[in-house]
Order: C-alpha cells, then sequence, then structure tokens
C-alpha cells in the first residue's frame, strides 16, 4: 500500500496526523526565535589595549607590534591588521571560516600571555574581544537633563534606572557612556617630599600596594567556620590621605597629607555626546545570548516609561537605535506578503477549477506545508530572520505546486468518469513519482547554497535549508493530505461544470496552436529569436550593479567627520555644533545627536 492508498483508504488517521503536524508546529513557530539577521560569528577576534596618556607613535613602538608579533604565530590566523591610536591599541586577528573561535580565542590569551613583561607597566592587560552580529545593542538612546550637567545626570540614571533595566528578562549589559568620569587626584608638594626625604616611587608604591582587599584565611568558632578578609582599599579621601608612605628622620611615619594634597576631581573629557543642542548621555542596552530581541525590546520599552514618570520634568530619552521595530517591521512585511501571495494562489486555482471544493484543498494544503516546515527550523536551532522568513516566502509558491499537479490530476480522472475515491487515488498514483523527483531537484538547486563558505555562505544557509524543509512538507502534503481531501470532497458534478467552463479557454488554446504551429515550421527563425534574448539577457545581466546587500530604507543618516591631528577637543565640538543647529532646522528632523571624542 503506498501513501495514496493509505490516504484514501484511512482518512481518520490522516486526519490525525495533520492535526498532530498543526499542533507541533505551533509550538515550535511560537517558541522560534526572532531576529533581524542570522547570528554570523565573524572569524576576527579583536585585542584591544588601553595605554592611558600615550601618543598614537609610543602606543604603536611599545604594544601594536609586541602584540602583532604573538597573534602571528596562532595557528589557523590568516590576516593581522591594527590600529594605533591615543591611548588604544586595536589589532585585529583574521581566522577562516569555520575555525572554532573560542577556542582561537584561548589560544590568543595564551600567546598574550607570554609577551605580558614586554609590555609597559602601565598598560592595561590586553583584552580579546569577539564580535557577532547578536553582541549589538537592541536599542540605543540619549538622555538629556539635569540642565545639561552630564555628570549630575550620570549618577542620577546610575542610582534609579541602570539596576532596574540589567534586571529585565533577557537584558545581559546596561552601558551609559559620555560625561566626565570622576579621579583622584594625588597632588605632591616637592618641597615637603624633599624635606621628608622620601621618593616619588615610594608615594606611588604606597598607593598601590595599600589599596586592596585581601584574604586573611579561616577562623574555626564554636564549630563554625567563617572566611576572613583584611578590607584595606581606599574607600575614602580620608583613607588615602592617611595612607603612611615611609618614616620620617625622628621616626614618626609619614603621611600622604603629609606631603600631597589629595582631592576629587573629573577626568580630562575626551568624548562629548549631544542631542537636539543639549549634553546628553548615550544609553545602550544589549540583549542576552539567544533571547528574543523583540520580547527584550519591549520589556525594556515598558520599564522605561514606568522609569520616566519618576524622573525630573526636563530629562528626556531620545531614541537612536531599535532593532525590535526592524525586527517587527520585517516580520510584519514578511507576513503580509506572504497571506497575499498564498490568497492570490487561491484565487487563481479557483479561476481555473471554478469550485471550492479543490481550491479549499489549496488552502488547506499552503497553511498544513508552512506548519510543517517550523517543526525543523525550532529543532535544528534557526530563528525567524531576514533570511530564514525570506525562504519561507519563496517556498510559499513553490509549496502550491506539488498540490495543484495532484488535484489537477485527479479533477482529469474525475472528468473522464471516474468516482471521487478511485480518481483521488489513481490521479495522485500517476504523478507521484513526477512531483517527487521535481521536488527533489529544486532542492538539489539550493544545496550548493547550504554547504556555501565564506560570510555569504552563512547568511544564506538558512535560507536553502528552509526552502529544502519547505518543499518537503510541501511534498508530503501533496502526497496525504490533498489525495484525503480528493476523496471525500471532491464531486463528480463539479468536474462536468468545469468541462463547461473550459470552452471559455479554447480560443486561448487555438491562438497558442497557430503559434506553435509556426514555431515548429520555422525552427531555424525560433531559435535565432531564442539565442538573441539569451545574449540580450547575458548583456542586461552585466549591466546591472552588484551589492552584498540590498540598501534598506531606514529613518536614520549617519555622518562621520574628520579633522587634523592635533585639532583641539573644542574646536570639534563648536564645528559640529553648527552642523547640529542645521539638522535641528530640518522639518523632517525629529531628533539630531552628535558624538565626539578621539575613542
Amino acid at each position: 500500500m503506498n501513501l495514496a492508498d493509505l490516504s484514501v483508504d484511512r482518512p481518520v488517521t490522516i486526519t490525525m496526523i495533520a492535526m498532530i503536524v498543526v499542533v507541533l508546529g505551533l509550538a515550535a513557530l511560537s517558541r522560534l526565535g526572532l531576529d533581524l539577521m542570522p547570528d554570523v560569528d565573524f572569524p576576527t577576534i579583536s585585542v584591544i589595549t588601553r595605554y592611558e596618556g600615550a601618543a598614537s607613535e609610543d602606543i604603536e613602538k611599545q604594544v601594536t607590534r609586541p602584540l602583532e608579533g604573538a597573534v602571528a604565530s596562532v595557528n589557523g590566523v590568516v590576516g593581522v591588521t591594527s590600529v594605533s591610536r591615543e591611548d588604544m591599541s586595536f589589532v585585529m586577528v583574521e581566522f577562516d571560516y569555520g575555525t572554532d573561535l573560542d577556542g582561537a580565542a584561548q589560544d590568543l590569551r595564551e600567546a598574550l600571555g607570554l609577551i605580558g613583561g614586554m609590555l609597559p607597566e602601565d598598560a592595561d592587560d590586553p583584552m580579546v574581544v569577539k564580535f557577532s552580529l547578536g553582541a549589538l545593542p537592541i536599542l540605543s538612546y540619549t538622555v538629556t537633563g539635569m540642565g545639561d550637567d552630564v555628570n549630575a545626570l550620570g549618577r542620577f540614571l546610575d542610582d534609579t534606572m541602570t539596576q532596574r533595566l540589567e534586571r529585565i528578562d533577557g537584558v545581559a549589559q546596561v552601558v551609559l557612556m559620555g560625561g566626565p568620569t570622576q579621579e583622584v587626584h594625588v597632588e605632591v608638594d616637592r618641597a615637603s617630599l624633599e624635606a621628608s626625604g622620601l621618593a616619588i616611587e615610594q608615594v606611588i608604591q604606597a598607593i598601590g600596594t595599600q589599596n586592596v582587599d585581601m584574604p586573611g584565611g579561616r577562623v574555626v568558632e564554636q564549630r563554625s567556620e567563617y572566611i576572613v578578609r583584611t578590607l584595606g582599599a581606599f574607600r575614602s579621601l580620608d583613607d588615602i590621605a592617611e595612607t603612611v608612605v615611609g618614616v620620617g628622620r625622628t621616626g614618626a611615619g609619614i603621611r600622604i597629607k603629609d606631603v600631597a594634597r589629595v582631592t576629587r576631581s573629573t577626568a580630562d573629557i575626551r568624548n562629548v555626546f549631544r542631542a537636539n543642542g543639549h549634553e546628553s548621555l548615550y544609553l545602550m542596552i544589549n540583549k542576552q545570548s539567544g533571547a528574543n530581541p523583540l520580547q527584550v525590546a519591549r520589556r525594556v520599552k515598558k520599564e522605561l516609561a514606568k522609569i520616566q514618570k519618576e524622573l525630573p520634568g526636563d530629562m528626556a530619552f531620545s531614541l537612536v537605535m531599535d532593532t525590535g521595530s526592524q525586527i517587527e517591521q520585517m516580520s510584519d512585511n514578511v507576513t503580509s506578503s506572504g497571506l497575499l501571495g498564498a490568497g492570490l494562489a487561491i484565487l487563481f486555482m479557483f479561476a481555473f477549477l471554478r469550485s471550492m471544493r479543490p481550491t479549499f484543498a489549496v488552502a488547506v494544503a499552503i497553511p498544513l506545508s508552512l506548519l510543517a516546515t517550523f517543526i525543523p527550523i525550532y529543532f535544528v536551532g534557526e530563528t525567524l530572520n531576514l533570511m530564514t522568513m525570506g525562504g519561507l516566502m519563496l517556498g510559499v509558491g513553490m509549496l502550491v505546486d506539488n498540490a495543484v499537479v495532484v488535484i489537477e490530476n485527479i479533477f482529469r480522472h474525475l472528468e473522464q468518469g471516474m468516482d471521487r475515491k478511485t480518481a483521488a487515488r489513481v490521479g495522485a498514483k500517476e504523478v507521484g513519482m513526477a512531483i517527487t523527483a521535481s521536488t527533489l531537484t529544486t532542492v538539489a538547486v539550493f544545496l550548493p547554497l547550504f554547504f556555501g563558505g565564506g560570510l555569504a555562505g552563512e547568511l544564506v544557509r538558512g535560507l536553502a535549508m528552509v526552502v529544502a524543509f519547505a518543499l518537503a512538507a510541501s511534498l508530503g502534503v501533496a502526497l496525504t493530505i490533498v489525495p484525503m481531501l480528493a476523496s471525500v470532497l471532491f464531486d463528480e458534478k463539479d468536474a462536468q461544470r468545469n468541462i463547461a467552463s473550459e470552452r471559455s479557454f479554447d480560443r486561448f488554446a487555438q491562438k497558442y496552436l497557430r503559434v506553435l504551429r509556426w514555431a515548429l515550421e520555422h525552427r531555424k527563425t525560433t531559435l535565432g529569436l531564442a539565442v538573441v534574448a539569451l545574449i540580450a539577457s547575458i548583456g542586461l545581466a552585466a549591466t546591472a550593479g552588484t551589492t552584498f546587500m540590498p540598501g534598506t530604507d531606514q529613518p536614520l543618516v549617519m555622518g562621520k567627520a574628520s579633522f587634523a591631528v592635533g585639532t583641539p577637543l573644542e574646536d570639534v565640538q563648536r564645528a559640529l555644533e553648527r552642523v547640529e543647529q542645521f539638522t535641528m532646522s530640518l522639518p523632517e528632523v525629529e531628533t539630531s545627536g552628535i558624538g565626539i571624542g578621539a575613542n
């Protein structure tokens, strides 16, 4: 017994299987992640090293070159590029696609550990950072208020907002950028230092060695064990001032307050953010790995709406980037396009068959095939993104083909006088092998995309996988559900009415036969026209532009301005404020912001 016989003879069994597919498909759909793009891990690892106060030339000689030599020896490295700038060294290490980046990152850390003594003492330890699309912020805001006192604004937001946002399910990190950084200045008096007989190195060493909490072992008391810690880290300015630096000639201890003045101040401003003509802070929210960005963005917006009601009246949040809204817009557009395509397929089916019963079979086949497709998508760990949803929409047109071929052949046997069960059985058997071969050849077209390498292969692999799943699901539906529905719903009277309605197409068929007869009688001319059309299409394809990703219409315009080396930050700020004023004067602009800084 083949599938056609089983479907016709066991309609209840096939119906129960279809219901199971519906339930599993809906469950898989509800659990599928939703993202803008596939989570692609670029085969690049960055090594970032901060060396405060160093010029770019010193950074290159003392930091970047030793790092380049260390990372170049790691297995699998295909290229190393670097950027040395004030206070910072960036070394980008490129690997082959398919490299285990976790293992590569560990190898890099081991290689960097071997040259730790070659770097300047004041330089920070190198940070090894991997980049992926999933690590980008899902929401970005500019925050203004507090009378443009960004220092007070930053402290206020840290106290009232940051922790509340980080407690939201799916939020990994909340980053607040901009504003001056708090520092403690120890201003040593040279005369006092010389009079005490101390050196500046002793002051530096005392601060470094005493500003630390250390373990003090364990204490057992009354059958309980306690962990002991010695608290030495500075908690206040007085702790720093009372730190003993050395011993004077009289034997008395010399404290930092005896040779220096300890004050709280702010670091030199190297980065400035402005929004809508005011000093601002820049707020970024990152999601946890695997979290649904659309749901996380909705939760953050809901919590921000509550927080804003508790903030002072002059404080304002201006949305800069919202990945969640982009994903929602993409999902709505693709869903509406898919529904429109499915509706048109059903409409054309009704126009040709002139019967609601076979049209209903197509209307059942499309959503059932889609729901069946969601099941393997869930189990292979894919998400619904621009590529996989594009594959679904591509599959909508293809998955109708198998059902239409089976329905048309069953209808043909109904027109010849067979009863509906026999027509369903014979019609499905006759075209079963043909549509199976057709489906497999179409899947074979997409197989090279699945095994493609490089970034393009990473991006389109999900599309090829989804198309293959959709075609396999449509084949299963066409060979099981459609014959079962035909054996139950189709009517011989509909087939007879369809014969009468086909007479309206006779005139079109006669015109087609005349064109076909002319083409067969003038073979050389027909082949010549085909060759001309082929050459013309190749020429048109050559003139078409090529791009990695198509351009998208985003409500955001970004620009970059570079100034001469050595230009003071104040001059840069004054110049860009004029640009800001111009953009704010445009009636179409809702929010205008600038970010200034060497880093």
